[in-house]
């Protein structure tokens, strides 16, 4: 007793005052013997709740979209920014096979094409290259092989097709048809 009288506890086994009932700060109750608390202090860092499971170990169920034995990660589908997990503009692939993506700032997805790709989404072909067979090749009608005096179109073996105009003649339109001769810039009639 105290010099009041009263009936002074002085725990063990980490029980705690005034009367031994409970379990001291940290410690939790198991069958009737108080343990290390394995949820305190927080091993969920913030992101969910904890729960001992039958060995007396921590287990998190994370919130949040966060993820991992103990919600330091994120969940699939999100990316950690200001320390929270926010969708991933990244997934699924907005570059569409054809560069890699990151988000900026502002958490929009941002694809660096490759293989000749171009454009936000790495959709079409950069300048000079044309799309074959799922492919950015070189474009055979760039610069213009044509001479100015027809349109190009690459056959299927990616080699530029000259369709002449004005009485000038294939293969590169430089010359004139049979028949013709080069006056100012123009094929006309042959008058021999």
């Amino acid at each position: 007793p105290n010099a009041s009288n009263q009936a002074v506890c002085t725990c063990t086994g980490n029980f705690a005052a005034p009367y031994c009932a409970g379990c001291a700060q940290s410690f939790v109750l198991v069958g009737d013997v108080c343990v290390d608390d394995p949820c305190a202090p927080d091993p969920c860092n913030g992101h969910g709740t904890c729960a001992m499971n039958a060995s007396n170990q921590a287990v998190c169920t994370c919130t949040d979209n966060f993820a991992g034995p103990y919600c330091t990660g994120c969940a699939e589908g999100f990316r950690l920014l200001n320390g929270v997990c926010v969708d991933d503009p990244c997934l699924p692939d907005p570059c569409n096979d054809h560069g890699s993506c990151a988000p900026n700032a502002s958490n929009q997805a941002v694809c660096t094409c490759t293989d000749n790709f171009a454009g936000p989404y790495c959709t079409g072909c950069a300048q000079g290259f044309r799309l074959l067979n799922g492919s950015c090749v070189d474009d055979p009608c760039l610069p213009d092989p044509c001479n100015d005096h027809g349109s190009c179109a690459p056959n299927a073996s990616n080699q530029a097709v000259c369709t002449c105009t004005g009485n000038f003649a294939a293969p590169f339109c430089a010359g004139c048809a049979e028949g013709f001769v080069l006056v100012n810039g123009a094929c006309v009639g042959d008058p021999c």
